[in-house]
């Protein structure tokens, strides 16, 4: 999965060198409602915004939470807290070509592991992958953690 996620950043980072992509605002804007989303623990939003077949990567919490219907139920729990974020009030980059591109974001995020209930984890790094389809864009991919971004 880590792999999967270099190649893509690396295709987009490529493809940014031509310039920005004209899906752009529509990206920042599934981000903001996304990030409305979690901040507001509004899962029937999110379900919305999340392709079918979304996966997550990360470490802590993200070794227990795969797939779409595991990220519902964590959102629906409260398992997983974001600091309220907007696109544009923090250092995020955005690459975007016509049907994937990539946010890496800077944000609180903080974590129950699964793994070890008891302790509570704070990072600040977050991915997110988007895909354009039947023209509206989705995520497919969440990573949380600094192993996201090497």
């Amino acid at each position: 999965m880590k792999y999967l996620l270099i190649t893509i950043l690396a295709y987009l980072s490529a493809t940014f060198l031509f310039g920005q992509s004209a899906n752009e605002e529509a990206v920042k804007k599934t981000f903001n409602t996304f990030m409305l989303a979690m901040k507001n623990n509004d899962a029937a939003a999110a379900e919305n915004l999340l392709t079918n077949d979304y996966r997550m990567d990360g470490h802590g919490v993200v070794r227990c939470i795969t797939n779409k219907t595991e990220r519902l139920a964590s959102l629906r729990s409260g398992q997983i807290k974001y600091e309220p974020l907007d696109f544009e009030n923090k250092a995020n980059h955005l690459n975007a070509t016509d049907t994937i591109a990539s946010v890496i974001g800077q944000t609180t995020v903080t974590y129950k592991s699964c793994e070890e209930p008891h302790k509570e984890f704070t990072t600040r790094t977050m991915v997110l992958v988007f895909v354009k389809r039947e023209e509206r864009w989705q995520i497919s991919m969440e990573c949380i953690g600094t192993n996201c971004v090497h």
